[in-house]
């Protein structure tokens, strides 16, 4: 009888024991996945400011297209996407390209690659700022965050800069990269700047 006894605590604990194991491995994997995405973010944001767009143009997954959104709302209609070659073909020319329309006004955003950068990107020195937790949002303003309906179940890092004094801290600014993870492997699969609308 008290083997029996003996025999069911072992086992109890042998169960108990491979769930934690099972806990701690999926744990220590998102913690791993956190951290290859936090080191990417960091790469592509030294991309960014420097306007290296042959590297930028390697982060987008082969056969696929890297979506750039100057709003916190994303019109999937009126998105620009690029793929591997269309950006690297963009960055060698002056062509100006329509990103959209410009909030408050309604004018179409007219700009080419190193000028919607200067705008919509690198508007703020969003690397000195820093980064939100993965998946976690500072910025709210009045226009819809609409990341998580387009892009369901893909990671996100979010830098955002506060607003100032001066203008009762409506200036403040955000850059969100959105990533997909697959097979260990992280691509870029969209830049989404924000700002507060009209």
């Amino acid at each position: 009888m008290k083997n029996l006894i003996y025999g069911m605590l072992l086992l109890s604990f042998s169960c108990v024991n491979q769930g934690t194991q099972k806990t701690q491995t999926k744990t220590n994997q998102i913690e791993d996945k956190n951290v290859s995405l936090e080191k990417h973010a960091a790469k592509v944001m030294d991309i960014l400011i420097r306007k290296d767009f042959a590297a930028l143009a390697e982060q987008i997954e082969m056969g696929q297209d890297l979506l750039f959104s100057p709003y916190g709302y994303i019109d999937t209609t009126s998105a620009i996407r690029f793929s591997k070659e269309k950006l690297k073909q963009a960055a060698t020319q002056q062509q100006k390209i329509n990103w959209g329309e410009y909030d408050g006004t309604g004018d179409p955003i007219e700009l080419n690659l190193a000028e919607y950068f200067d705008k919509f990107v690198t508007d703020k020195d969003y690397l000195k700022c820093g980064a939100n937790p993965i998946n976690e949002t500072t910025a709210v303003g009045n226009m819809v965050n609409n990341l998580e309906e387009v892009f369901p179940g893909y990671d996100f890092i979010e830098y955002y800069c506060k607003g100032s004094d001066k203008y009762s801290f409506m200036d403040w600014g955000a850059l969100r990269l959105v990533y997909k993870v697959s097979d260990d492997k992280i691509y870029l699969v969209a830049i989404v700047h924000d700002q507060w609308t009209i």
